[in-house]
């Protein structure tokens, strides 16, 4: 059904190198060489000084706007706006070693030594500031700053936000032990206990047979329980009678419809595209009811999540596709969102509609910088980017079910063949009205033509006039402005 190339992006990859440092000569006027072992905590007057108007407005000018806390972005994991941010170094290591010129990364970037890493990446900085860098380094890098402001701000890309516990794997909870454990009739019901016995409160009372059936059908199926079902389930004494009403609910074909809706509003699914600069294509999407009645059928059949997950995602790519051709009306989940006229804000809007629904992430952000909050690279935005951008959608879609053949095909055949008949004999008939209702009128319908392309208020009146006194069909006149100009009889108006 359609073709993917699974693009490796590199977009934003930079491969490790050894930065040497320029020589540069340090100013005669910078304080003494600090030893280069560690960071002192107390900084002499002159020290703060030469960070403080030589340092600071440097980095604060030409660095936070790509590695601060403030600007939420840390480009290489790196930020420089604390002391232990350049301490803490980015994902290939230290750039500063206090004390030793030659081994700190920020010097040779600076200085453009190297061709891979050079920083600022679009302006050199003066030989006096990238001098007074690498006398900074040279006494020890000094830095009065704090330790930074804990990274709340920071981008997603560094070790604080990987260790956020939606991130981490599902783990077993061993199940609490409660006071009232005759009130627990299952696991879940021992962590609610445990909490409510932890803040000193105690359950309410058990519901009434006639609120727990009514509870228990809205949240199911999203409808009432009839007077006739109520009434059964009160009658009902046998020590499973609720769970024979949950398992009457859970077979009833409206719990697919009942909770597929929720799934379908993730989808974000649509009968129509939604977008009306898209004028070439139909706006409707004539078979978009195949992905509802699919979302509803699994729901109702209990697929496994994760088939669900691939199916609408990938069905045309897994193994018994053509076994089970049906699976193909899940990959309405990409195809029945906003369409743009750029194609690329298609691709991101399905790329927004995959990670929220999937991993409730806006991977989207990612099309224009590190996400600034999730542990999401630009290059990974460009890896989906690649898949969405090498799948086609064929114009003859696939069949999706059995055809229908004997008589109900036939008879079917037969009226579509009837509708096109009567279809083209209405154009032609259209056609030829018009074609000889122009003949008749040629010279008026050109000239108000020619009036028409006029800016000024008079060749306007003229045009107007012309149309009521030779009673001119205005949808002919309207057709003469898509003549093109190299048309051979109409091109010299």
């Amino acid at each position: 059904m359609r073709k993917r190339i699974l693009l490796i992006a590199g977009i934003l990859c930079t491969p490790a190198v050894v930065v040497r440092a320029a020589s540069v000569v340090p100013p005669t006027t910078a304080p003494a060489v600090a030893p280069a072992s560690a960071q002192a905590q107390s900084l002499s007057p002159e020290q703060s000084q030469f960070f403080e108007t030589k340092v600071r407005p440097i980095l604060a000018q030409n660095c936070y706007k790509c590695h601060s806390l403030e600007a939420g972005k840390a480009k290489g994991q790196l930020v420089l706006d604390s002391r232990d941010g350049w301490q803490k170094g980015g994902e290939h290591g230290p750039v500063i070693v206090p004390g030793d010129t030659a081994a700190s990364k920020l010097v040779g970037a600076v200085a453009y030594t190297d061709p891979d890493l050079q920083m600022p990446p679009k302006e050199k900085l003066s030989d006096q500031q990238i001098a007074d860098l690498t006398a900074w380094v040279k006494m020890g890098a000094p830095d009065p700053r704090s330790a930074g402001a804990g990274g709340s701000k920071l981008t997603g890309l560094n070790d604080k936000a990987r260790a956020h516990w939606a991130y981490q794997p599902v783990k077993p909870q061993a199940v609490p032990e409660v006071q009232d454990a005759a009130w627990v009739r299952n696991p879940v019901d021992a962590f609610v206990l445990a909490k409510l016995e932890q803040n000193g409160m105690k359950p309410n009372h058990p519901a009434s047979r006639e609120a727990l059936i009514r509870r228990a059908t809205y949240d199911l199926i999203g409808l009432p329980p009839t007077p006739q079902e109520v009434q059964a389930f009160l009658s009902d004494r046998s020590p499973n009678a609720f769970e024979k009403v949950v398992d009457r609910l859970l077979a009833s074909p409206h719990y697919g419809e009942r909770w597929g809706r929720f799934w379908l509003d993730t989808a974000r699914y649509s009968d129509t595209t939604g977008a009306e600069q898209v004028r070439k294509e139909d706006y409707r999407y004539a078979y978009a009811w195949t992905y509802r009645d699919y979302v509803i059928k699994a729901f109702n059949d209990d697929k496994p999540y994760d088939q669900f997950l691939q199916e609408q995602i990938a069905a045309d790519q897994l193994p018994d596709t053509d076994k089970n051709p049906d699976s193909l009306a899940a990959l309405g989940f990409i195809t029945v969102g906003k369409r743009f006229a750029n194609p690329n804000d298609t691709i991101d809007e399905r790329i927004d509609t995959l990670s929220k629904a999937t991993m409730a992430l806006t991977v989207s952000c990612a099309r224009c910088h590190d996400h600034k909050f999730d542990p999401i690279p630009q290059a990974d935005y460009y890896s989906l980017h690649g898949v969405f951008s090498s799948t086609i959608e064929p114009a003859d879609l696939p069949l999706i079910g059995k055809s229908p053949v004997g008589k109900d095909r036939d008879d079917f055949e037969a009226k579509l063949a009837e509708l096109e008949a009567k279809n083209r004999d209405i154009y032609y008939e259209l056609v030829d009205s018009a074609g000889s209702e122009f003949r008749k009128k040629a010279s008026a319908y050109l000239l108000a033509f020619v009036f028409n392309g006029k800016s000024d208020a008079a060749a306007l009146i003229e045009r107007n006039k012309l149309i009521s006194q030779n009673n001119l069909d205005r949808g002919i006149f309207a057709g003469l402005r898509n003549v093109r100009k190299e048309d051979n009889v109409f091109a010299p108006l």
